[in-house]
């Protein structure tokens, strides 16, 4: 969402996505890529006949990365129109983000290979640095959840980033963009996909904030000023673009090779046959550039007529058609060629052992096995007495280096593999690599894992025990990976994941995370240990304890990169096992996660009621922290929902707990603390919200009100020196800088040391200015100092952006926004604003998004315009911000009521103006709002009422899940009211609701709640005989 154009009148105004435009000289630290010399059958990175040797004086910076670009045939034809738009983006179009996508064998790193290979020729064309990345050397498994931040860590260092690379996504990102555009750099990705989700799930996002961050702020360049480039191959569209596709973001299908095209592929082989015939395979092939190659290669390979015709001898079985389709159908037909026995074969077979390119030492391990291998499971095949292993490695035994590279040499010249020397890792097409991986694990599953463990064994021996650095990470990465599919779980968690690349779990532990910033890298090592896509289901070879352990590091990793949604599921099933265990403390504990998980995602209901559950676990626990920090969740979901009164009485018995517990400590502090102060800060905020939109409104009980600033002042003051003197987290300092800043903003506003009227109100006489002034000010306490203000704003946006916690660096941002509009900073108030907008859109953040559009209208008093935020309140249960909707209707009315309108008393206008419109649907929602309040108000006759209504509508909120849910809520409170027969015929209406839902485990929870119900029935049944 873009911001400004609408603020133009009052100078808030950022110039589209341009963040950047810093001009800096800058040199390269990486050993750059070697010329590349042409060689009769090489394909596999950019060749040319004629080399041109780039200028020192125009291209500073040697390429980068340029062989990570695997080709695997030597035909190409067609795509000129793409090698036309290619061109013209570098030579000064206005596309600065373009985008191939196209099914895998489309051809889409051929063309990139043909284009800079072009590019090279002609001497870079005055690119000030070309870095070439393939995600595919991390790995092209669909499952394996791939990282950015080695590539963040390469290009940044590339392109000159002084010190230690950013850990905080927007802000590597933004330091990239900066460089790569000053530069005018050009940027090659390949292979994105690793980086996204399927297209059947979540649209197909980018599972990598950081990356999402780089191409928009690349997006910003300009073909005139900063004319930098990136293009992006990837097997499907990035959904983020898609909204801001322009002249500035292209994306661009790459289609299949068209009849001519195709014709001339085969052509280039030295097929025989009938322009007709050609073209009939051709579409048979359906234009795949890398099946047809393939075809082509075949024919001239294992034939002697080299016709077209002779396709006709390679059927098409249906596991190919799952496996691969044509290129499955022609891998097998190779294999045919070959020999099942050949050691051609058996090499394709062991390709299929890795997810990228296989280095020579690894798969000399696989044929020869390591020197000392201490898995008893291999000793079993290590003589290769398996027949299983036997079939997979026949004649790859013994081989002297003149045989084994004739085998090299004859799949290169197929066009099956890919190498740059005689020292170069191996490469093959990742579809090539599936196909033979699959068939593997499929016929010869014992090979499959003694392959794995012989991989696992030889790279944790050969590894550095604790790597430094993210690249010497690398190979213990890879040993998880080859670990969890040699079924070596066990081993693979504790003696490498956890001892040696977090280094321990303890205070001083997470060393990958904490110090490298690997938190993609970490989930992606996490990934392999689960069974499944959707996080639920861990090796079943894991102890139940170790399942929970790694059900919980997915949740908070999955959370901190920002994909909220699919953190849900491992904390639910963890959550779960912990009941079932009856491990009451680690029970509350993810369940107070769970609960502030879906606070963040809007879901105030479940909120409030898994923060309830947190609290009876903890209960049983009798954990002393679990017993204070569950009730502080359950607090501050309460305090979302609105209700003040309850929260506050919770945050206190808290309080009590901790003062107990830590008597050096009495007071909450951490997020508990900051939670804590923002209860208690609500009323300032709502009065100087108030003032903030009109300057003219009266507020009663002033005095009080700079009382609570004054008080929460001296507790965040306090919390500060402890957390600071403890050397704790940047989270929790950084939480009471923002604390300590929103409390001098408030007491700010409130007594006119911050004036609101210049900057919110421009139209104000100054009779008006000064008795506002004066209706504010008091003598008896000082006025705020704004350089602290601002010192206290700095220091908790950075130390949140340090920590990566992406809903409290909103709110900081927010925060930031009031003060840099009251000091007339207009252009930096509207620069948080977006960035505010970007990560709650992105989480999402329903709860933050209407903050945000609350306060955008605040920002204009011209275009009071409430409707959207009104919708996601009343849809998301957020009663906390209903006083905000009714002061801004109020000074949209221009009066300046002194009294402050009651959580009720605005849905009761509410309720009134969806009657009055027709609004069923949100009337149901305000219906829905107003039983719950009723209900923590122990108003429960007039709860029942509205509980009521709602179930009289024929249709049901949409953010009350179910029908069962309203249907429980309503028993309960009749249960409470003593209506015990109503309480009974309501539960047992829920209970054949979750029947028909499947929701067993749900049904099994109440069996207690009926049982008591039914007694409460026959014994109120029994006094009403009795009496009668």
């Amino acid at each position: 969402m873009k911001w400004f154009h609408e603020l133009k009148k009052k100078r808030l105004h950022l110039d589209s996505i341009n963040l950047f435009g810093l001009k800096i000289g800058i040199s390269s630290t990486d050993e750059p890529d070697k010329p590349l010399s042409p060689e009769p059958h090489r394909s596999s990175s950019i060749t040319t006949t004629q080399p041109s040797i780039p200028n020192p004086e125009t291209v500073p910076f040697l390429p980068h990365g340029l062989s990570q670009l695997k080709t695997y045939g030597g035909g190409f034809a067609g795509r000129d129109a793409e090698l036309a738009a290619l061109d013209a983006a570098w030579a000064g179009g206005e596309a600065r983000v373009l985008v191939l996508h196209a099914e895998g064998g489309a051809g889409k790193t051929r063309l990139l290979v043909e284009w800079l290979t072009n590019l090279r020729d002609a001497g870079w064309l005055d690119a000030g640095g070309v870095f070439v990345h393939s995600f595919y050397s991390q790995g092209s498994d669909e499952r394996r959840n791939a990282s950015s931040e080695l590539f963040f860590q390469q290009a940044l260092n590339y392109f000159g980033f002084p010190g230690e690379p950013p850990t905080d996504p927007t802000r590597k990102a933004e330091a990239l963009a900066r460089l790569i555009r000053a530069r005018r750099g050009l940027l090659v990705l390949d292979g994105l996909e690793p980086l996204q989700h399927p297209p059947a799930f979540n649209q197909g996002r980018l599972k990598d904030p950081a990356m999402g961050h780089l191409l928009m702020a690349l997006a910003g360049a300009t073909a005139t000023r900063e004319p930098a480039l990136c293009v992006i191959t990837s097997r499907q569209p990035i959904t983020e673009l898609a909204p801001h596709q322009s002249k500035a973001i292209v994306q661009r299908p790459l289609d299949r090779l068209d009849t001519a095209a195709g014709i001339a592929l085969l052509r280039e082989f030295h097929v025989r046959g009938t322009d007709k015939e050609l073209a009939r395979a051709v579409a048979d092939y359906h234009g795949h550039a890398y099946s047809l190659m393939l075809l082509g290669s075949y024919l001239k390979e294992a034939t002697d007529d080299h016709h077209i015709r002779r396709r006709s001898e390679i059927p098409l079985l249906e596991e190919d058609r799952e496996r691969g389709g044509h290129a499955g159908r022609l891998f097998r037909a190779y294999v045919n060629h070959l020999g099942e026995d050949s050691p051609e074969v058996a090499l394709l077979r062991l390709l299929g052992f890795f997810d990228r390119a296989a280095e020579r030492e690894l798969l000399a391990v696989l044929i020869e096995g390591p020197r000392i291998f201490s898995c008893l499971s291999w000793t079993k095949i290590r003589v290769f007495s398996c027949l299983s292993w036997t079939k997979n490695l026949p004649g790859l035994t013994g081989l002297s280096p003149e045989q084994w590279q004739r085998i090299l040499n004859r799949l290169e010249g197929m066009h099956l593999i890919a190498f740059d020397g005689p020292h170069a890792p191996i490469d093959a097409h990742p579809l090539l690599r599936e196909w033979f991986a699959a068939a593997l694990e499929r016929e010869s599953p014992e090979a499959w894992r003694a392959g794995h463990q012989r991989l696992f064994e030889h790279l944790t021996a050969t590894t550095p025990q604790r790597p430094d650095t993210l690249e010497g990470l690398q190979p213990l990465y890879q040993a998880v990976a080859h670990g969890c599919k040699g079924e070596l779980h066990q081993k693979a968690l504790f003696d490498v994941y956890r001892d040696r690349i977090l280094r321990g779990t303890g205070n001083d532990g997470f060393y990958s995370t904490k110090k490298l910033g690997a938190m993609g890298a970490d989930l992606g090592a996490v990934a392999n240990f689960f069974v499944d896509s959707a996080w639920r289901q861990p090796a079943p070879n894991l102890a139940p304890a170790d399942q929970a352990w790694l059900l919980n590091e997915a949740a908070v990793r999955l959370r901190a990169l920002g994909r909220l949604e699919e953190a849900l599921a491992p904390m639910g099933v963890g959550m779960e096992m912990a009941v079932e265990q009856e491990n009451w403390s680690t029970a509350a504990g993810i369940t107070g996660n769970l609960s502030e998980l879906e606070l963040t995602l809007g879901r105030i209901d479940r909120a409030v009621a898994n923060g309830k559950q947190a609290v009876e676990f903890a209960e049983r626990s009798g954990d002393a922290f679990q017993r204070m920090a569950s009730r502080t969740t359950h607090a501050y979901a309460l305090h979302q929902a609105g209700d003040r009164e309850i929260s506050r009485r919770l945050f206190q018995e808290a309080e009590e707990l901790q003062a107990k517990n830590q008597p050096q400590y009495p007071r909450l502090y951490s997020v508990q603390g900051f939670q804590y102060c923002e209860l208690l800060l609500s009323n300032a905020e709502d009065a100087a919200w108030r003032l903030f939109i009109n300057p003219q409104s009266q507020i009663p009980n002033l005095k009080s009100l700079r009382f609570d600033c004054d008080g929460v002042t001296a507790r965040a003051t306090q919390t500060l020196e402890w957390v600071t003197a403890g050397n704790l987290s940047l989270l929790d300092v950084a939480l009471d800088h923002l604390t300590l800043a929103r409390a001098a903003l408030y007491r700010g506003l409130l007594t006119g040391a911050l004036s609101c009227v210049d900057t919110v109100n421009p139209s104000a006489t100054d009779r008006e200015k000064t008795t506002w002034t004066q209706t504010r000010s008091d003598n008896h306490h000082p006025v705020s100092d704004t350089h602290e203000i601002e010192a206290h704003l700095t220091a908790a946006v950075e130390g949140l952006r340090k920590a990566g916690v992406m809903n409290h660096l909103t709110a900081g941002l927010l925060t930031r926004v009031w003060y840099r509009m009251l000091t007339g900073d207009s252009d930096g108030a509207g620069a948080d604003l977006d960035e505010a907008w970007e990560i709650a859109t992105r989480g999402p953040m329903p709860l933050y998004q209407a903050d945000i559009l609350l306060l955008h209208a605040g920002l204009l008093p011209d275009r009071r315009d409430t409707g959207t935020a009104t919708t996601l309140i009343e849809r998301h249960g957020y009663m906390r911000r209903i006083a905000h909707i009714a002061s801004l209707r109020s000074a949209k009315g221009g009066t300046s009521n002194a009294k402050y309108p009651d959580d009720l008393e605005v849905l009761d206008d509410l309720i009134r103006e969806a009657k009055k419109s027709d609004a069923w649907e949100s009337a149901k929602n305000l219906f829905l709002q107003r039983a719950r309040i009723r209900t923590r108000r122990q108003a429960y006759e007039l709860a029942r009422w509205d509980y009521k209504k709602v179930l009289q509508l024929n249709s049901y909120p949409e953010r009350s899940g179910h029908l069962a849910d309203i249907l429980l809520e309503l028993s309960d409170l009749e249960y409470r009211s003593g209506l015990f027969p109503d309480a009974l015929t309501h539960l047992e209406a829920a209970t054949k609701e979750l029947s028909e839902r499947g929701e067993s485990r749900r049904i099994d929870k109440l069996r207690g709640f009926e049982s008591l119900l039914r007694q409460h029935v026959r014994n109120t049944e029994e006094q009403r005989l009795w009496i009668t």
